[in-house]
Formats: structure tokens, C-alpha cells, sequence
């Protein structure tokens, strides 16, 4: 175990599929935890061209700064540029003490800022069409920022409400593009580090850049695969924390019988909720596994196998493959890079059912990434197609005094309530596509206890949108009794 020195509760999802050689890149597809070491030259970083970000009426920009030596001279963060335009589109950095945002080229700067070196900082930009400036928050906390009113002209104000799609992005220095060629712009270089780069299509309010400063963009991503580092190979930083508690992982696993039958969907379900309980801490409680199979395209037909289990002979068709999709909350909280070493460690295990089976996961694409709250979506992220080949369990595991458990299979729906391991609740349910739509209203009355300290109003409405079916059940009203009834049953 890496997480020596902290309990560890998790609500997880999995991807999982096929056995492959070990990932280079020290084992992960994630740059968390990594750095863009700026301080040599016109060392930068680009965004790769097949990473393209879109048209954006609205968007988010956070980005962690260490600043070897701020000075007085122009210095960039970042700079997204598109061929049409002949200024910065997008784009934050310094100079004369100030810092500098860059926006459809027009120039906002912040009143001076002594930035201290070797500090790091957080800085997120975000904008809206609906507004008449961008917003700049340095560490949480709302910058005032004033026009420049550059020389550039002011963006067409028929194109004014978007950001330009396809453009080039550099971290680290400016640029601009000449007959498609991305040109350095001279002396545009930070000396520093820079970290944690993520963009979203939408405008976060005060609240959620503040309390969100650990999640990963959706529209460019801290991972290997958006980035060109050939000037600047990232480096690791321990310095560089970020602490979060909930995760979603992606895996692909194959499963290989020793009667050489293959391996039903339900079958693939309970084995990889069996694997999954075994390889990970107890105290982590799995929320939802879901579990696909994967399509013809998506198959790898090269399975590296241990000699000593006799398999490699075995034919690729009798090799079940599938994805696996699980959530998971780390109670408390821990850095975002030893959640992600944790878990590539944990799932690289072989793991074999009293020696009937043998489940591989392929290493290369298990991907923990640190999320903002648990999607309801029970479709295969690789896969849009396959909404009806899945199947997935919910388990929620509060200190040791309340359990809900949702069972679904493509045929039957089965939930239990335990209150305090003394009255069970158990209904079981045939899908409404399959018998019809029908009208049955129960009241379920249950003890739950809560470990840490939460809002139940809050936490609790989530926990069952989350844990219940939601083609089958929804919750009409969720009342709790009052603190001093609960106080009276509990003799507070």
C-alpha cells in the first residue's frame, strides 16, 4: 500500500480490458503530479494539432505557475492563437509586475502583484459572451482587472460572443502563426515552472474555482496525449500537491477460463466487483462498477499471457473482453498523483478465481482521473453504442452502520436497505421496458450514519440519485428528522 499514513474510503469506476506490455511514461497516462520545466531558453510546450478545442461561447482556464524570477519584462503562461487572426485570442502572463490576460485582443491587466519566486501559484481565467470582461482569480481570489486598450483592434463584433475554434495553444511562451507554422515570439519566454493546465467549456462561477481547483478540463487535459513536450521533457515535482476526494478509473481487462468457455456480461460483472474488492484497501467502498463488452473494433488481438499458466496456446476467441467503468470518493482527501500511482499499482495485479479464471487488465489504459461529481451516464465512455450490453453494481458503504446495495441486470432489478444490520428492505423488480410502465409508491425508512464532517442535507439526496436505478426509481422526498428527535434516538 502507498497510502500508509491515511485511511482511504473510495466510490470508484472502472473501465477494464486486455493485458498489454508495460506503459512507458512512468506508467501512467496523466501528467498530475508532473511539471513543465521553463527555465532554459525558449523551452515550451504546444498543444498537440489532433487535440482540437472547439468553438466556446463560455470557458474556464486553470493553470499552477512557479515563477523562478518574475522581473519587468513581458513573460507568457500561455497564448492560443487562430491563422485568421492576427493577435492573441486566449491567453495570461506578466509583465512589469502586473499580470497580464489576453482576450480577442484586447489587453487586461491587474494592479502590481509581488509574486514571490519558487512560490506556486493558482491562476484561472474564465469568460462568458454574456459578459463584458473576463474574470481573474489568483489563488481563489477575484482580481481586479482594468482594459489596456491595446493598439491591436478589438475582435469583429460579429464574432465577438465566441472564442475561434482549431487555433494552436503554446504553454510558456507566445507565438503566432505564419502560413500554418507556429512561429516563437522572441523574449515572450517565462522563466518558471508551470502546472496543471485544464480548460472547460463553461464559465465557473466564485464557488466552484475555488472549491473545484483539483479536477480535471474537458476540454484539454493534464495528460501525455495533449501535449508536444519535445522542448521540455515534464518533470516530477513534489512540491506540487493537490489534494481530492473524488475519482473516476477507466481499465480494460480480458478474462481467460481454464475450460476455455467464454464469459457471460453478468458473469464479467460479479468477477470484476470480486477482483476489484481484493486488489483494493477495504476501506475502499465501491459506488458503481460498470461493466461493457467490448466491441470487435476495440479488441486486441495480441494477449500477452504468464508461460506458467499454459493460456498462451488458447485461441483469441475464447478470450472474453471487456471495459470496466467505476467511481470512487478517497476519505480524506489525498494528492491527486499518489491517488493515480495507488491505483495503476493496485490494478496491475493478475487476478485468478480459485484457479477457474485468470482476469489481465491492460495497464495501458488504466486512467484515475480526479472528477467533479459522479455521472448518472451508465454508457461505456469507449463505446456510445453500447448502452444495452452493460451491466453494473452500486455499493455504498457509510462507517459501519448503514448499507445500500443496488443490483442490475438486463433482466431484474433487485434493492436493499439495511438499517443497522436489524430490518432489511428488499424489492425486486422487472425493468419497466420489459413489462410496462406501472405506479408503486413505497416509504423506506432507514438509519444512516455518516463518518466526517458533512452536510446529511447535502450528502445524503446525491447518495441516492447516485445509488438508485434511475430507469426504475426516483425519489419523490427525502425527509430527516429533526436534530433534536435525531438526538432523542441516539441519547445525544
Amino acid at each position: 500500500m502507498i497510502f500508509l499514513q491515511n485511511q482511504l474510503a473510495v466510490f470508484l469506476t472502472l473501465f477494464l480490458l486486455s493485458q498489454a506490455s508495460a506503459q512507458k511514461r512512468d506508467n501512467s497516462p496523466s501528467l498530475w503530479g508532473k511539471v513543465a520545466d521553463l527555465t532554459t531558453g525558449q523551452s515550451h510546450w504546444k498543444l498537440k494539432p489532433e487535440v482540437s478545442i472547439p468553438a466556446l461561447q463560455e470557458l474556464t482556464v486553470c493553470v499552477n505557475v512557479n515563477l523562478k524570477a518574475q522581473g519587468f519584462s513581458s513573460w507568457t503562461i500561455f497564448m492560443y492563437r487562430h491563422p485568421k487572426f492576427q493577435y492573441a485570442e486566449l491567453g495570461m502572463g506578466g509583465k512589469q509586475g502586473r499580470l497580464v490576460v489576453w482576450l480577442f485582443g484586447e489587453e487586461w491587466t491587474t494592479p502590481l502583484i509581488p509574486l514571490l519566486s519558487k512560490e506556486w501559484y493558482i491562476l484561472c481565467l474564465t469568460w462568458s459572451h454574456t459578459k463584458d470582461r473576463p474574470a481573474l482569480y489568483l489563488n481563489g481570489n477575484l482580481m481586479n482587472i482594468t482594459a489596456a486598450h491595446s493598439k491591436t483592434p478589438p475582435l469583429n463584433p460579429t464574432m465577438c460572443c465566441q472564442l475561434a475554434p482549431n487555433g494552436s495553444l503554446t504553454l510558456g511562451v507566445g507565438h503566432k502563426i505564419s502560413d500554418g507554422t507556429i512561429t516563437i515570439l522572441p523574449y515572450s519566454g517565462m522563466l518558471g515552472k508551470i502546472s496543471l493546465f485544464r480548460m472547460w467549456g463553461r464559465e465557473r462561477n466564485d464557488e466552484e474555482v475555488t472549491s473545484l481547483s483539483c479536477t480535471e478540463g474537458d476540454v484539454v487535459k493534464w495528460v501525455w496525449d495533449n501535449w508536444d513536450t519535445e522542448y521540455s521533457v515534464p518533470v516530477c515535482d513534489i512540491t506540487l500537491q493537490c489534494e481530492w476526494s473524488f475519482y473516476e478509473v477507466i481499465v480494460q481487462f480480458v478474462i481467460m477460463r481454464y475450460d476455455k468457455n467464454t464469459t457471460e456480461l453478468y458473469q464479467a460483472r460479479d468477477i470484476a466487483h470480486r477482483w476489484l474488492r481484493k486488489v483494493l484497501p477495504s476501506d475502499i467502498y465501491l459506488h458503481r462498477v460498470s461493466v461493457f463488452e467490448a466491441t470487435r473494433s476495440d479488441r486486441k488481438e495480441h494477449i500477452k499471457t504468464p508461460p506458467e499458466d499454459g493460456l498462451a496456446r488458447w485461441a483469441p476467441e475464447n478470450i472474453s473482453r471487456f471495459y470496466c467503468l467505476v467511481y470512487m470518493n478517497v476519505i480524506p482527501k489525498l494528492d491527486v498523483a499518489a491517488v493515480q500511482k495507488e491505483m495503476y499499482a493496485d490494478l496491475s495485479h493478475v487476478y485468478t478465481d480459485l484457479r477457474d479464471l485468470l482476469l489481465l487488465a491492460d495497464v495501458s489504459t488504466i486512467y484515475t482521473t480526479p472528477v467533479e461529481s459522479f455521472s448518472m451516464t451508465t454508457t461505456s465512455p469507449q463505446s456510445a453504442t453500447a448502452t444495452s450490453n452493460s451491466v453494473s453494481t452500486s455499493t455504498f458503504n457509510t462507517a459501519s452502520s448503514s448499507t445500500f446495495t443496488q443490483l442490475t441486470t438486463l433482466k431484474t432489478t433487485t434493492t436493499t436497505f439495511t438499517t443497522r444490520g436489524v430490518t432489511t428492505y428488499t424489492i425486486t423488480r422487472t425493468p419497466a421496458n420489459v413489462s410496462g410502465p406501472s405506479e408503486l409508491y413505497f416509504e423506506v425508512k432507514v438509519n444512516v450514519s455518516i463518518t466526517g464532517h458533512c452536510d446529511p442535507q447535502a450528502i445524503l439526496p446525491n447518495w441516492l440519485n447516485m445509488s438508485l436505478p434511475d430507469d426504475l426509481m426516483m425519489v419523490l422526498d427525502l425527509q430527516l428528522l429533526p436534530h433534536t428527535e435525531r438526538c432523542a434516538m441516539q441519547g445525544c
